[in-house]
């Protein structure tokens, strides 16, 4: 591991070594004192390693991303000095006002890393964060109610809420559990240990050992977050948090937990009168309206990629032109017209010469600079696409003059000295793209035979039998 600016590097193993001792310190009958300084100086840790992370960030962001852990940092001071003089501070009170900040922190910020990701459907990750954040509270504050419905500005219902959002920013940020880097893992590790750390302190109190579990739990959560801060791996979990990708199983079983959590409160309070009616009734409404949002995103992002994968399959990849597919679709449609056109095949003088000679770079350069400059010098109906290799097809409107000409102007415009060939026809009613390409072909390779860089026009069958 690297020692450097920003601290020693943790991998996954010294993560996982770190997890073990601190949980193990306080869980072990060991005296107060020694599993108060443990936990303390791992919440400590955690401060210093939100200040030096793994990597280089500016002053200000650091500021932010080591906030919460300083408010923190502030009530563990609280906490544990009131250990020590003999005065235990109950969660509910003042270390509430400490720690219940430093979540809506922690909170914050995962949303906001969702909502400037650069995914192609804006802010599908973040709809579905609040979707499983509102889905767990719904479930949470129905569970710890105790009869008389759900008391909004309580204590408990704070902590069910952040709970529940640290759930969601995990949601949002891991669209699935395969290929994630350990950084991932560690984070999604910590928030789970600190949903049931929480479970089991305000919930739980009651059974046996509830306090040094959630202690060792509380532990967890700072060392598996320091290893996140300090992973190696750091870098690549920030960067795939831009990165397209489908949700995996692990956001959609969220998703399908949330959109069933006011059903399954209804059904928590089975046959008694329903206190927490108007929980059901704002969480449907809200969860409607996400979902809504969430339906008209995934709407839109199919839509872009059917037009972009239309596109890619109607374009030649090298020079950007309308493909083969798209040509033969062009013309179609110019014969269903009836409208009288023109067709020539135009075809890079000695290309295979020029590419032995300067390399297939060069060649494609060539082709690449002949349609930029064609696509340029074309006029309102007329159409140029690849037809293969260095040959191109253009599309003119209007008759056999007229289309001479443009076709002279476009094989002028070949760049690096290189020339052109072409083979000029314009179609004759009734007749299929077959027939009509075939002769443009015949004029094409009348042109090489001749001495290449010239055109040759083919006259169209009625002309021929009005010429005999």
């Amino acid at each position: 591991m690297s020692t450097g600016r920003f601290g020693k590097a943790w991998s996954g193993r010294a993560a996982a070594g770190a997890a073990m001792v601190v949980v193990a310190v306080q869980l072990l009958p060991l005296p107060l004192a020694v599993r108060n300084l443990t936990y303390y100086a791992v919440a400590l840790a955690c401060l210093r390693a939100a200040w030096r992370p793994a990597i280089a960030l500016p002053t200000r962001y650091r500021l932010v991303l080591a906030a919460p852990f300083a408010v923190f940092a502030a009530g563990e001071t609280l906490d544990i000095g009131g250990d020590f003089v003999g005065h235990p501070l109950p969660l509910s009170g003042l270390l509430s006002a400490f720690w219940l900040p430093a979540y809506a922190l922690m909170g914050a910020l995962g949303l906001r890393a969702l909502a400037s990701r650069r995914h192609r459907d804006g802010l599908g990750p973040l709809l579905d964060a609040l979707i499983v954040s509102v889905g767990v509270s719904v479930l949470l504050l129905g569970w710890v109610d105790e009869g008389g419905g759900v008391q909004l500005f309580s204590t408990g219902t704070f902590w069910g809420v952040y709970d529940a959002v640290l759930v969601g920013v995990a949601c949002g940020l891991l669209p699935g559990l395969r290929g994630q880097p350990p950084a991932a893992w560690m984070l999604l590790g910590a928030f789970v240990a600190n949903l049931v750390a929480d479970v089991v302190a305000y919930e739980l109190v009651s059974v046996p050992h509830a306090e040094e579990v959630s202690n060792a739990l509380w532990a967890l959560f700072y060392v598996l977050l320091i290893g996140t801060l300090r992973s190696p791996s750091l870098r690549p979990a920030v960067a795939r948090i831009g990165l397209t990708r489908a949700p995996g199983p692990l956001r959609i079983a969220l998703l399908g937990v949330a959109l069933l959590a006011p059903t399954a409160l209804l059904l928590m309070e089975e046959h008694e009168p329903i206190a927490d009616i108007g929980l059901v009734v704002v969480s449907s409404v809200l969860l409607t309206g996400l979902i809504m949002a969430r339906l008209g995103l995934l709407l839109r992002t199919v839509s872009l990629a059917a037009r972009e994968l239309e596109t890619e399959v109607r374009r030649d990849p090298l020079t950007d032109l309308p493909n083969r597919r798209s040509w033969d679709f062009t013309l179609a449609r110019a014969i269903a017209s009836a409208q009288p056109f023109c067709v020539a095949i135009l075809d890079l003088d000695a290309f295979k010469a020029y590419n032995d000679r300067l390399g297939h770079q060069a060649g494609d350069e060539l082709l690449c600079a002949t349609a930029f400059a064609w696509s340029g010098r074309l006029r309102k109906g007329e159409v140029v696409a690849r037809w293969g290799g260095e040959e191109f097809a253009l599309l003119v409107p209007g008759g056999l003059d007229s289309a001479q000409e443009r076709v002279e102007d476009v094989r002028r415009a070949v760049p690096f000295g290189a020339t052109c060939s072409a083979g000029l026809t314009a179609w004759a009613p009734g007749e299929t793209p077959d027939v009509l390409l075939e002769r443009a072909d015949e004029a094409l390779y009348a042109a090489k035979r001749g001495g290449r860089d010239r055109l040759v026009i083919a006259s169209p069958p009625h002309a021929q039998a009005l010429a005999r």
